[in-house]
């Protein structure tokens, strides 16, 4: 048999079992969290009583409370919600938007949409992206103080330390336990900071584009929403340039692990296409992706850019948008702008149904 026809099968069929393997990871979704359709903030201990209002990102914290910390959005809060879907508010004054640090209660944030958790010197904070007050805020979990690590509410695009530095409206956030990327998205970068609040440049000129480079400095993104990190790489939800890119911590390298390219010519084994891809998180090897205009969820792996439905119908069966529980190919969502993994189970941030769904 010829060797090049053999190894042609062998790689086609290796690739047929991932996505399959991808796939069937979601076994069923629920809603944990939120009345569909009805925004809100009701705290409760019923997650299907309790009412969040647009949330668009969260972060599981397995670190001090083993619950999910929602960016309540709409209500310019965060929200902890635990494993037997009791609500609570830890950071914010629901339906009171400003820029206060403060003690819970007192501190203030305007319409945040992305959370992540890093430990400063020996204590673990929550890492917020306040969109709209273009800072980066901390949170302390166990009181809800709330300080501001870096950025002001005037926006710009300065690397400096603390207050002296700009961001114009960051959404995506995360952390490697070192540092802190945001997704810079006004100022089409892919910002890096320290846990002393130093920020720099890691991926970006600042003019929205779609290049890939040897260097941070001479890439492009346009509207970069998400990220995730798995310490080496930082991969980006590239939202108008319809793709996932992936960012070498140390170079700043850049590289399209999947997606449109920006000019409709596809990377990765793309099973589906995206549509302003806004949230994503990794866990092992798979990257998962809120494919927002889409209403779906897609994954995909890491390692060999192998991509596949993993939750919603894609317009393939049924109803684009939707509540719909039950089997991950028959499931629907309304506009999901983020997932998290965590405790075994991929939350998905429904956010124009304002819900959270889990997929176990």
């Amino acid at each position: 048999m010829n060797n090049k026809f053999f190894n042609g099968v062998l790689w086609a069929l290796l690739a047929l079992l991932m996505i399959f393997s991808t796939s069937a990871g979601a076994v069923s979704v629920t809603t944990f969290a939120g009345v569909a359709g009805t925004p809100g903030s009701v705290d409760g201990a019923t997650g299907v009583t309790c009412q969040v209002n647009h949330p668009r990102g969260a972060y599981y914290d397995s670190v001090i409370n083993n619950y999910l910390a929602v960016c309540d959005t709409g209500n310019s809060t965060i929200r902890g919600i635990t494993s037997n879907t009791n609500t609570v508010t830890l950071a914010g004054i629901a339906g009171t938007s400003g820029f206060t640090d403060g003690a819970a209660g007192v501190g203030l944030m305007n319409e945040p949409t992305g959370v992540t958790g890093c430990t400063f010197t020996s204590t673990f904070y929550y890492v917020v992206a306040d969109t709209k007050n273009n800072a980066i805020r901390k949170i302390l979990p166990t009181s809800g103080a709330l300080t501001t690590l870096a950025g002001a509410a005037t926006p710009g695009a300065i690397n400096a330390t603390g207050t002296a530095a700009r961001f114009n409206s960051p959404t995506g956030i995360c952390s490697d336990g070192t540092y802190i990327y945001v997704a810079d998205t006004g100022n089409n970068l892919i910002r890096k900071i320290t846990t002393a609040g130093v920020v720099t440049t890691l991926a970006g000129t600042g003019i929205a584009g779609y290049t890939n480079g040897t260097a941070g400095t001479n890439s492009s993104f346009y509207m970069p929403t998400g990220v995730c990190t798995d310490g080496t790489n930082v991969y980006v939800a590239d939202s108008f340039n319809y793709c996932i890119r992936q960012v070498v911590i140390a170079s700043g390298a850049t590289t399209t692990l999947i997606g449109a390219n920006g000019d409709g010519t596809s990377t990765g084994t793309v099973v589906y296409t995206y549509k302003q891809p806004f949230g994503v998180d990794i866990h092992s090897t798979t990257i998962y992706i809120a494919d927002t205009w889409d209403s779906d969820i897609k994954s995909v792996i890491q390692t060999n850019s192998v991509g596949a439905l993993y939750a919603g119908t894609d317009n393939l069966i049924g109803a684009k948008n939707g509540t719909a529980g039950g089997t991950s190919n028959t499931s629907s969502f309304y506009y999901p702008r983020g997932v998290c993994y965590g405790n075994s189970a991929l939350y998905v941030i429904d956010t124009e149904n304002s819900l959270i769904r889990v997929i176990q």
